[in-house]
């Protein structure tokens, strides 16, 4: 994949931007530009659908299931998940938020309210 990335100039940018968010490592920049080409003009919330990483609705009339995370691209979804597996479990900025949303009663892998 990297040889991929190395053959443009535009993918290197984008490479660059991507390793310069905190934790975010070698594997997990290079697949997001390899399995996701729609990252420069797609919204935030499109790029989580796509990696299935969004709150995915399970209602029906008026039955309200609970939100879940689901679909998306499984090489993306799979790389960001290993990706977090590893923060939490660190002694960091992310590990203690995730921990502190645990103890505040949220359900792991749900996107906090606004």
């Amino acid at each position: 994949m990297w040889t991929l990335v190395a053959a443009h100039k535009a993918q290197r940018h984008r490479f660059r931007i991507l390793t310069l968010i905190p934790d975010t490592g070698l594997i997990t920049a290079t697949t997001a530009l390899t399995d996701l080409c729609e990252l420069g003009p797609a919204n935030a919330r499109e790029i989580a659908a796509l990696a299935g990483r969004a709150p995915m609705n399970r209602d029906s009339g008026t039955r309200r299931g609970v939100r879940a995370i689901r679909g998306g691209r499984p090489h993306m979804r799979n790389a960001l998940c290993m990706g977090a597996l590893s923060q939490i479990r660190k002694e960091g900025q992310a590990g203690a938020f995730y921990r502190r949303l645990v103890r505040d009663g949220m359900k792991p892998k749900v996107r906090s309210p606004r």
